[in-house]
């Protein structure tokens, strides 16, 4: 049975595979708690007031600037959905690889440190 939302951490999680798997150690993907749900659905198709839930972007499958293209367009689609609540991009990448373009979205970017030998993460994970 396919479920239509994975909500996990405050956050309905949109994404999608990337053609390998990268393997990482902090990825919610190894335990296999994903494959009954369908990550490509938005969440005001289900109910419209979903569309005020916050929402995470390719989250899952690696970093988000290994899949730009694939970002941008989800986030066009919860654009075009009218989608109202928290959208937020998670990454490690470099920032710059995504377009300077606008969305009329609630659009925050955030730079993680998890898995990464780092001061602000405590250590290597």
């Amino acid at each position: 049975m396919i479920k239509d939302l994975y909500i996990q951490k405050s956050f309905c999680l949109l994404g999608k595979s990337l053609n390998q798997c990268l393997n990482c150690k902090y990825c919610r993907l190894l335990d296999g708690s994903t494959e009954t749900f369908n990550l490509s659905t938005l969440p005001g198709s289900i109910n419209p007031n979903f569309r005020k839930l916050p929402v995470a972007v390719n989250l899952l499958y690696g970093d988000p600037t290994l899949q730009v293209e694939h970002t941008v367009s989800l986030l066009r689609k919860l654009e075009a959905d009218k989608h109202t609540g928290p959208v937020v991009v998670i990454l490690k990448g470099d920032f710059s690889k995504f377009p300077n373009e606008y969305y009329s979205l609630d659009l925050h970017f955030a730079f993680s440190t998890f898995g990464v030998n780092h001061d602000l993460d405590g250590g290597s994970r």
